[in-house]
């Protein structure tokens, strides 16, 4: 005797009893995705691409190096850095501004590497960190003209220490 339930599960499920349903449902989905899609066009990529026009042009450009006087200062431990700064101002920059304010840029020049130790700027990363904030600093003093910072980007032309 051959039990006839076995055979009739096997017959629904070669037969494809849900493949329509299976079919609607994956229809409701790809018109779901391209409805999606259409209004990402329409709406969403073109600010997005508005936006980042916008930020390309606004980007920084390189303008004239300032090179401050060699300054010599005591670290936090007791030794002693002597160090050349230059700024990369960018073409925004207010050069008169810049030279006006070059005493401030010292004083925070004095007051942000003064603040480290010998064994954190001879660290793999101390003379970047000090650098970033050195430009940090010095963003903080300028300010912005047009939105866009007056200083790029900071560099040590000479940079030595010794213990005192």
């Amino acid at each position: 005797m051959v039990d006839t339930s076995v055979m009739a599960v096997s017959k629904d499920i070669s037969s494809g009893e849900n493949g329509p349903k299976k079919a609607k449902r994956w229809l409701i989905v790809a018109a779901g995705v391209l409805v999606c899609l259409g209004l990402l066009g329409a709406y969403g990529l073109p600010k997005v691409l508005h936006r980042a026009a916008a930020l390309k042009a606004n980007a920084a450009h390189p303008g004239p190096v300032l090179a401050f006087p060699q300054e010599t200062l005591n670290l936090a431990d007791g030794y002693l850095l002597q160090v050349t700064v230059a700024v990369q101002e960018t073409t925004a920059a207010n050069a008169k501004q810049v030279s006006k304010l070059e005493p401030e840029l010292l004083n925070s020049e004095i007051s942000i590497l003064g603040h480290f130790t010998y064994y954190q700027l001879l660290s793999a990363g101390g003379k970047s960190t000090a650098r970033a904030e050195l430009l940090a600093g010095f963003e903080k003093v300028l300010g912005t003209t047009n939105g866009e910072p007056q200083v790029m980007a900071v560099y040590f032309t000479s940079f030595v220490m010794q213990q005192a």
